[in-house]
């Protein structure tokens, strides 16, 4: 942050950072005012922080599920070849059928 700014009483100042503006606040309206944006401030990086653990958490369940419909993609895919083969042998099918209910039991806890 680098700006000009211009005071009511016509003089300029540069403001570097978030201090240099609260000395201003501080010098030309009052110190109610600038713990007002000090608190408001504080609150808004709160804000910032939470919404940026929320994000980490939801790409956590994202990559989670990526994977979740993979690993039974993969188990569905083996299930329709053992169903398209011409004899069809009832154990694999079993097999296959109870790993997909594994897995989604497994998910469902």
């Amino acid at each position: 942050m680098n700006n000009l700014i211009t005071l009511w009483d016509g003089r300029t100042t540069l403001v570097y950072n978030k201090h240099d503006m609260l000395y201003l606040v501080d010098e030309y309206m009052g110190s109610e005012a600038r713990c007002w944006l000090e608190e408001y401030d504080q609150e808004n990086s709160n804000a910032v922080e939470e919404l940026d653990d929320m994000w980490k958490l939801y790409s956590k369940y994202k990559e989670n599920y990526k994977s979740l419909i993979q690993e039974i993609q993969t188990e569905s895919d083996k299930l329709f070849e053992l169903l398209d083969k011409k004899r069809l042998n009832r154990q694999e099918i079993s097999e296959s059928v109870k790993s997909i209910r594994h897995i989604l039991r497994r998910e469902n806890q």
